[in-house]
């Protein structure tokens, strides 16, 4: 019969083929498969490319690379599984530093992580030279590579403490030196293949392919989710009620607009920061407000007032529009000033769904350091308060507004400079960080002291007090 031939050609025709050439043997070899990739785990781990997330996509490559590598040795003497555990540990510790990128957070434990992470590789180098001396034969050749290698990397970490910049002459000669030793592990593994090992493949339930699509896989989703995550920040608002003010509310209303403010920006002060204000003597003009992105005619909350208490305090207020601004990513508010700057507080209000909404700002402090610069001159201190929010998707007729008090006295200084910065991320950034520059900056320049008229006391002679210059 005809499928019968057919049969009895194909078997005469695969067994042709047997035994396999060398080649195809020492291709398969599971001595040549661990060793090209712990070679290539070396590489991808010791060395990084800063472009195109490079920095991040090779180490991860290379630490499966070293942990596919020892697990498949790990089965032949104790040192092979020792390296086995320490990759596992640095696989582990790449997760952790990856996800804290994604975060905030990214230096929390940095110095422990770090200091884990080289013991780790050297573990796995010792581990490595230790184990090739008990499988390779007599007659193979030495393994003095991996010693070098664990003597490169001890180096490395020396140079990394006692002199981390060594110029292009230093890492040309470091990266020499491990182009010899990776070369001369590549010939003890091509010797190998002629000369002999004892080896025992380790048995595995996930193929490497599989390790491969999963560990990477699952840490950029990860990474991904996380850094999503934390690149939005909700607002978290409440309904607004459209309650009747109390009498004493109504007053204070009534006390802000006669010092200039404008209606409708007191009409919307929440009730609570309405208490601060109250007792206002003064209140400089305001700047002028610049219109935000092309509509001319949003000018009003894009204003700064300082008001003037008897005792010479000074309460900033600043009323701005973000409507054309970023509306589900990171945004930032900042308001930084060369006075000491107390009891900042701030609140977003916005449409959604038809609803009007508030929210109240979480604040945070920053202190620009001051000092003496290369020229010995000296340079202004400035106090800074940012908070991160999000917009909600959807959401319209964005707006708020920040109250500081100051403490002009506090500056050596005769001018209040105070200045408003609005920042927005258009996407989630890898690894994470707050609104870099400013969209947007508003502010003034209070000048007190020396009868220029922002100090303002009740037992002052009131002709001495001339009106604020902006």
């Amino acid at each position: 019969m005809r499928e019968w031939d057919d049969f009895d050609c194909t078997l005469a025709t695969d067994l042709s083929q047997l035994p396999p050439p060398p080649s195809a043997v020492n291709a398969v070899t599971p001595w040549r498969t661990a060793i090209h990739h712990i070679a290539w785990g070396l590489c991808l781990t010791c060395f990084t490319l800063q472009f195109l997330y490079l920095d991040y996509l090779l180490p991860a490559i290379g630490t499966v690379a070293l942990y596919l590598g020892f697990r498949a040795l790990r089965d032949n003497n104790r040192w092979f599984r020792l390296s086995w555990y320490a990759s596992i540990c640095k696989v582990i510790l790449l997760y952790i530093a990856y996800l804290l990128a994604a975060t905030p957070f990214s230096d929390v434990l940095l110095l422990p992580r770090v200091t884990l992470s080289a013991v780790t590789m050297l573990t796995m180098l010792l581990g490595l030279w230790l184990g090739l001396r008990q499988v390779v034969r007599p007659d193979s050749g030495s393994p003095a590579s991996a010693f070098w290698a664990l003597v490169w990397y001890g180096v490395l970490l020396l140079l990394a403490v006692v002199q981390p910049d060594l110029g292009w002459p230093g890492a040309l000669g470091m990266l020499a030196a491990f182009l010899l030793i990776l070369c001369s592990l590549l010939r003890l593994c091509r010797r190998l293949d002629t000369l002999g090992y004892a080896l025992i493949s380790a048995p595995v339930r996930m193929d490497a392919g599989r390790v491969w699509r999963v560990s990477l896989i699952s840490l950029a989703l990860v990474v991904l989710l996380v850094s999503a995550g934390c690149s939005h920040a909700p607002l978290n608002g409440t309904p607004v009620e459209q309650n009747s003010d109390s009498p004493e509310a109504a007053a204070i209303r009534r006390e802000l607009t006669d010092l200039g403010l404008p209606e409708d920006l007191v009409a919307r002060l929440w009730p609570e920061d309405l208490l601060r204000l109250t007792g206002a003597v003064e209140s400089t003009e305001p700047t002028g407000g610049l219109p935000m992105g092309d509509d001319p005619t949003n000018r009003r909350q894009n204003q700064v007032y300082a008001l003037l208490f008897p005792d010479g305090s000074v309460q900033l207020l600043h009323a701005f529009s973000a409507e054309l601004d970023s509306t589900f990513w990171q945004n930032a508010v900042t308001l930084r000033s060369n006075a000491s700057l107390s009891e900042v507080t701030g609140r977003m209000f916005y449409t959604q769904s038809g609803v009007s909404k508030t929210a109240a700002l979480p604040f945070s402090e920053t202190v620009y350091s001051s000092g003496t610069d290369l020229f010995g001159l000296p340079f202004y201190s400035y106090q800074a308060k940012s908070a991160l929010f999000s917009w909600p998707l959807g959401s319209r007729d964005r707006w708020g507004y920040v109250i500081a008090a100051a403490d002009q006295e506090a500056n050596p200084q005769t001018v209040l400079d105070d200045t408003l910065g609005y920042a927005t991320s258009p996407r989630p950034a890898y690894p994470y960080q707050r609104p870099a520059g400013y969209d947007w900056t508003y502010g003034r320049r209070f000048y007190y002291g020396d009868g220029s008229g922002l100090i303002w006391k009740a037992d002052e002679d009131a002709s001495q007090n001339s009106s604020p210059s902006s």
